[in-house]
C-alpha cells in the first residue's frame, strides 16, 4: 500500500474520520468535473475515443484513490 501512496497523495491524509470525509469528496469532485468536461467534449467526433479513454483512466484513478482512502482510515483505526 505504501507503494501507491505517491500516486494517491490525497488518500495519505486519511487516518481520521474527517480526513477521509475530505479525502472521497475531493475525488467525487475530481470525477464530477471531469465528467462535465468531458460530455462537453465528447460531441467532437475525432476527439471521442480519446475522451472515453481519459474518462476511463480518471474513473479507475477516483475509484481507487477511494478505495484506498478507506483502506488507510481502517488501517489506522484498528490500530
Amino acid at each position: 500500500m505504501k507503494a501507491l501512496l505517491p500516486f494517491f497523495p490525497l488518500s495519505a491524509g486519511s487516518d481520521t474520520p474527517m480526513g477521509l470525509l475530505i479525502s472521497i469528496v475531493c475525488y467525487l469532485v475530481a470525477s464530477v468535473i471531469f465528467g462535465i468536461l468531458l460530455a462537453v467534449l465528447s460531441k467532437i467526433p475525432i476527439v471521442n475515443l480519446l475522451v472515453g479513454i481519459a474518462g476511463t483512466i480518471v474513473w479507475a484513478y477516483c475509484v481507487i484513490g477511494i478505495i484506498l482512502a478507506i483502506l488507510i482510515f481502517l488501517k489506522k483505526l484498528a490500530k
